[in-house]
C-alpha cells in the first residue's frame, strides 16, 4: 500500500481522497515551504551539474587519509614504537578461556581484573614472560599459545614484572601435552 502526499486512505473501498492528508506521526518535510521556495531551490540545483566529479586526491593526501583511518591495523601506525613495543602487541593472548574450562578455574574467569570494576581480580599471565621470549627471538604465537597461559591475581602479576615461571624447553614441553589433549598442530618455532 502506497500513501501519497495529501492522500487518506478510505474505509472499506482501496481509493484515496484527495485533500485528506496521512499522518505517519511526523511533521511534514515541506511545512513552511512556498511556490517561491520551490522555484529558488531549481535555479541553485540547475547551477550544479549532476554529474560533478569529486576532487582528485594527490598521492600524499590519499595515504595520510589511508593511514589515519587505518589506526592501530595499520603497520605504519605509531612509527615511534620500539621492536620489543611490536613484539609484546603480538604476543597478547587472543584465545578464549571459556573454550578450556579443565585448564582454567571458572571461579578465576567470572572474578577478572577489570581497572574500574574489580581491581584485585584476576588476570591472564605469560609463563615464559614477553621480555625473555623477545630476547630469546621466540616467535610470538607460542608466547601466545594457551599452554603458556596463567590466570593469577592482578597485583601478582605487577609484582612478577619481566620475569618467567618456566623456561622455554618446559613451554614446548606443555604445548606439546596440549597440542595431544586437544588436537592442535600449531607447529611454530624461531622467528
Amino acid at each position: 500500500m502506497v500513501f501519497k502526499k495529501g492522500h487518506k486512505k478510505v474505509k472499506n473501498s482501496g481509493s484515496f481522497k484527495k485533500g485528506h492528508k496521512v499522518n505517519l506521526g511526523r511533521t511534514a518535510w515541506n511545512k513552511g515551504l512556498t511556490k517561491e521556495t520551490n522555484e529558488v531551490i531549481k535555479k541553485t540545483s540547475e547551477q550544479y551539474p549532476k554529474n560533478r566529479k569529486k576532487p582528485t586526491l594527490t598521492r600524499k593526501q590519499r595515504e595520510f587519509k589511508r593511514k589515519r583511518f587505518m589506526g592501530k591495523k595499520n603497520p605504519n601506525f605509531n612509527f615511534n614504537k620500539t621492536e620489543f613495543q611490536k613484539y609484546e602487541i603480538k604476543c597478547q593472548f587472543t584465545f578464549n578461556l571459556n573454550k578450556y574450562p579443565e585448564e582454567f578455574d571458572l571461579n578465576k574467569i567470572k572474578n577478572m581484573f577489570h581497572p574500574i570494576k574489580n581491581k584485585i581480580g584476576y588476570t591472564r599471565d605469560h609463563l615464559l614472560s614477553i621480555y625473555d621470549g623477545f630476547n630469546l627471538k621466540i616467535n610470538p604465537k607460542i608466547i601466545k599459545h594457551p599452554a603458556n597461559c596463567n590466570l593469577i591475581l592482578h597485583s601478582e602479576n605487577s609484582r612478577k614484572n619481566k620475569n618467567s615461571d618456566i623456561i622455554e624447553e618446559e613451554l614446548d614441553l606443555r604445548i606439546k601435552k596440549w597440542e595431544k589433549k586437544y588436537g592442535r598442530s600449531n607447529k611454530r618455532r624461531h622467528t
